[in-house]
């Protein structure tokens, strides 16, 4: 017997959505019964990567810093859970956990701020903003909001 698994159920349009960083397989056996449950996470992701990418862009010497950090959050053993976890990651000096679900990292030697909303536990991040650390000053409460 096949192995039933998310991805094919949803090829076969029996799941409207699905929650594309975990992976379920389930497989039976009828004969000396037997059942295998696996439930693998995947890599954390990274929603709008455009800001991100047009930052690099437009300032060069900092994209080193921006692939650096995306390198380290994409890594498999990534799994954030709560804001601590983020802090862990990259360390308590480059990371200010902000407000609804967001947190601030230091990127290329505190010059750039990047925040970001977590869904803690679901393996996704998105970016709410990139930019200079005075500018960073300038927003104010829109942090939280961002």
């Amino acid at each position: 017997m096949e192995p039933i698994s998310l991805k094919n159920e949803r090829e076969r349009g029996n799941f409207s959505r699905m929650n594309h960083n975990l992976a379920l397989k389930i497989s039976f056996q009828i004969g000396n019964f037997g059942l295998d449950l696996a439930l693998e996470a995947k890599d954390l992701r990274i929603f709008t990567y455009a800001p991100l990418r047009e930052f690099g862009e437009a300032h060069p010497r900092i994209m080193p810093a921006i692939t650096a950090w995306y390198e380290i959050a994409k890594r498999k053993e990534v799994d954030w859970q709560k804001p601590q976890d983020v802090v862990e990651t990259f360390g308590i000096s480059r990371v200010d956990v902000l407000k609804y679900d967001r947190v601030c990292i230091d990127l290329a030697g505190n010059q750039v701020r990047l925040i970001l909303r977590v869904r803690y536990g679901k393996g996704r991040a998105y970016v709410r903003w990139i930019g200079w650390h005075k500018d960073y000053d300038k927003l104010g409460d829109d942090i939280y909001t961002i």
